[in-house]
């Protein structure tokens, strides 16, 4: 089942995604994955506690794609 949200959250944990490809983790800035996404940070802060909790999604996100990719 879906959460309602969900969809915007993955949305912006792949333009998180691009933001730490394109910059690198040193880098890597919520105020940029705002920036890229067409945010302000504090729209961001309503989906995420914080950058660690964007990473974890980030890391969550690429099981998810893994295991439907897999099967």
């Amino acid at each position: 089942m879906t959460r309602v949200g969900d969809s915007r959250r993955d949305e912006l944990v792949s333009v998180a995604i691009t933001v730490l490809e394109r910059d690198g983790l040193e880098r890597f800035s919520i105020g940029e994955i705002a920036r890229k996404a067409g945010i302000k940070p504090p729209s961001l802060y309503k989906q995420f506690a914080n950058k660690a909790d964007i990473e974890a999604a980030m890391v969550e996100l690429g099981w998810r794609t893994e295991a439907v990719v897999n099967s």
